[in-house]
């Protein structure tokens, strides 16, 4: 590490002690408790100028693949270059879609991929309808009110937009006239480090590409601290301006009317109950849960859909297009909603997990971290004896990690994660789940 590198390092811990011990004494100090239950009796200030996010950042689709025939595969996670080609999307005019079911893998499978074009895809389904609401395409629905995906491919052989759901061996086909030529153009423009170099070997039942090569990324360092409540508040609760504190719990308690919120300091968590106005029409997860994300703004950094398992669903901050997986919620705001359960007066129950701390402040570093291709991610795995079948999605991640030596100064270590029989794990923890043999069978 460099002098001035360590110097910087020096002076950044110290402020870091000093922004904790205000962070504590603004919003957690029993001095801080008390002005909140006095606040009850005053009229509150609750922000309006809220930074709302808009939908076309939150649900911009994850991972971009250039196909340039079968030898020539590239990825990117950049969102500059997703955005542009999104745009692109927006502006195109579509025919009539096809739904095309096939009854055997071998024939889903021969068909599932382009030979040349690009490919959009999402970690976690997404259904077809919210997606051409949300990017306002001209794209005819009627057919598509169910059709969820998680590729969509453009094809340039055959001027198609594909909409690919693995799952239940679906293909949507929908003729498409788009700038084709000025996509190819910002490929070849767009910069060699912005692409990872793939192959067709060894694919996982999800189909995605594997990495070629080891790839090479920087480890990030960042000084995280404690969001206010007041954050959360603003954000989740319908009238925040008419929030209440219960003065009887161990933890902050603030509610209104079929609305509360706990915050368990201890574990820095936002646990929040609540419910959803059906008056304007049923919706779906993806309209539901955009409303809570949108008002959070920026707050907690790029926060993006990741992914959606039935009635949950999981937005998690994203650091140079790579998503950030942590403890107790940590990068992540989680969403429940309770189909099941509609109440008496058309509403459904939702449960928002949070957690408080959130990072802030990068701090400056040149260390890098090489990863594994994922080709070798999936030998190491079926050496260990994995279930292939349930071996769903790999990605590569940031791990926040804390140093316990420094307080408040937490390190993204990139790593890879698998979406294992249903669940997350990063590499070292399914590892140790297989060799301990509960993950094998």
């Amino acid at each position: 590490m460099k002098i001035s590198e360590r110097i910087i390092r020096i002076g950044l811990i110290a402020l870091i002690i000093l922004s904790f011990y205000l962070s504590y004494m603004i919003w957690l100090s029993p001095t801080a408790r008390s002005s909140l239950q006095t606040a009850k009796h005053t009229d509150r200030v609750v922000n309006t100028t809220q930074n709302i996010r808009k939908a076309t950042d939150i649900f911009l689709p994850l991972r971009l693949v250039w196909v340039n025939g079968e030898d020539d595969i590239k990825q990117t996670a950049s969102d500059t270059l997703i955005t542009e080609v999104q745009d692109l999307v927006n502006k195109a005019s579509f025919g009539t879609p096809e739904k095309k079911n096939y009854d055997n893998d071998e024939n889903f499978l021969a068909d599932v991929d382009i030979k040349h074009g690009v490919e959009l895809s999402y970690f976690g389904p997404f259904l077809v309808k919210e997606y051409a609401e949300m990017f306002n395409l001209n794209l005819a629905l009627d057919k598509l009110q169910d059709v969820y995906f998680t590729k969509a491919q453009i094809n340039f052989d055959n001027h198609q937009i594909r909409f690919i759901n693995m799952r239940r061996h679906q293909i949507v086909e929908v003729p498409i006239t788009i700038d084709e030529m000025k996509i190819s153009q910002l490929m070849t423009d767009s910069a060699e480090k912005n692409w990872l170099v793939m192959n067709e070997e060894n694919r996982i039942a999800s189909m995605q590409y594997n990495t070629q090569e080891p790839v090479k990324l920087k480890r990030y360092s960042y000084i995280a601290s404690n969001l206010s409540y007041t954050t959360f508040r603003d954000a989740f609760f319908t009238n925040p301006q008419d929030v209440k504190m219960n003065e009887e719990t161990s933890n902050l308690v603030l509610y209104d009317g079929t609305e509360n919120m706990s915050i368990q300091e201890e574990k820095q968590l936002i646990d929040f109950k609540g419910e959803i106005d059906l008056s304007g029409g049923e919706g779906d997860i993806y309209s539901q849960s955009f409303s809570y994300i949108a008002r959070l703004g920026a707050n907690l950094g790029n926060l993006r859909y990741f992914d959606r398992d039935k009635d949950e669903i999981s937005y998690r901050i994203f650091v140079e297009g790579y998503p950030v997986f942590g403890d107790a919620y940590q990068g992540q705001v989680n969403l429940k909603v309770n189909d099941e359960n509609k109440t008496d007066n058309g509403t459904l129950p939702v449960q928002i997990l949070a957690s408080m701390n959130a990072i802030q402040v990068p701090i400056p570093s040149d260390e890098t971290v090489e990863l594994p291709p994922s080709h070798t991610i999936i030998d190491n795995l079926t050496y260990l004896g994995v279930n292939q079948n349930l071996v769903q999605s790999l990605v590569i991640a940031y791990e926040r990690q804390d140093l316990a030596a420094t307080n408040g100064v937490v390190d993204l270590v990139p790593m890879w994660y698998i979406r294992y029989d249903g669940q997350w794990y990063s590499y070292d923890d399914l590892v140790a789940k297989l060799q301990q043999g509960t993950g094998a069978e």
